[in-house]
């Protein structure tokens, strides 16, 4: 399956019309494709926060809670 940025230029390169409501359907996944590129890249960063020379003292398993609760928190955006 092709991505929405070249779906939308096969579209441009076909139509001998662009309007606004041939483009919205291409906005539309170009958009969704975004955010969730967007969100994974957040888990991604993230994850990289975890502690991970952890000496297990209170303080550096709260940080690795927060982080754990931080990763939940980016998931529940995904739709």
């Amino acid at each position: 399956m092709m991505n929405a940025r070249d779906a939308l230029i096969e579209y441009v390169a076909s139509t001998r019309t662009v309007t606004a409501d041939g483009l919205a359907p291409y906005i539309d996944r170009i958009e969704k494709e975004a955010a969730a590129k967007a969100l994974s890249d957040a888990v991604e960063a993230a994850h990289g926060e975890y502690l991970h020379d952890d000496t297990r003292t209170p303080a550096d398993e709260a940080y690795n809670h927060a982080v754990s609760d931080v990763i939940t928190a980016i998931g529940e955006l995904r739709p």
